[in-house]
Order: structure tokens, then C-alpha cells, then sequence
């Protein structure tokens, strides 16, 4: 790829996709796991401050966190699998993890 001219991202789209999965981790350490964050925090190996970051949907945390927290919410992990690189694998790790947490659902359609 030659062309040094940087992307134009629809930043709107991404904070929203991040909220989406901050409110489903939290839905699910809340509701499936009956966690606090000091918890699920130790669960991950992350500091506090770095799972209130996750579930406001801060955009600095690493995809590595991430995927680890997908493994405790029981996210099928094929979604991430390399055989699938033309798909929009995030949009379907936000739908399965919406799909597993109907209260969010009703929130974002309401």
C-alpha cells in the first residue's frame, strides 16, 4: 500500500461498538458471574482502573485484555478465528454478546 493518506474512520461508529461491549462486560460480570470489578478485575489480571476503562468503552485498552475478557464471557471464540478475515469479526463478537445479555438489547433499541 503506497498511499501515505490516513483513513478516515467513523469515530462515532467505533465509540459506539466500544460502549456496546463495555455495557455487555458489565451486564455480564454484574448478572452472570455476581462479580464486583475488584473480582473481575483479579480474574483478568488488570488493574481497577483498567476495567472501569473497559466498560465505559474507552478506546486505550489492549485488544489482548479484550479477548481475554470475551473468554470469561464465554464469547465463541470462532469469531476472532483467522479463516474468517473478510468478515466483520468485531461486529459479531458485539452480536454475540448482546445476544447473551436481552436487558442490553432493550436499551440499545429503546
Amino acid at each position: 500500500m503506497h498511499n501515505s493518506t490516513p483513513v478516515e474512520f467513523n469515530q462515532e461508529h467505533i465509540n459506539s461498538a466500544l460502549l456496546t461491549l463495555g455495557q455487555s462486560l458489565t451486564l455480564h460480570r454484574k448478572q452472570v458471574l455476581k462479580a464486583t470489578q475488584q473480582e473481575f478485575s483479579l480474574l483478568l489480571g488488570i488493574s481497577e482502573p483498567t476495567l472501569r476503562k473497559m466498560e465505559k468503552g474507552d478506546d486505550g485498552v489492549s485488544i489482548g485484555i479484550w479477548l481475554k475478557a470475551f473468554q470469561l464471557m464465554q464469547v465463541d471464540q470462532s469469531v476472532v478465528s483467522a479463516s474468517r478475515p473478510d468478515s466483520l469479526i468485531l461486529m459479531s463478537m458485539f452480536s454475540e454478546a448482546e445476544s447473551r445479555s436481552p436487558s442490553l438489547k432493550e436499551k440499545s433499541h429503546g
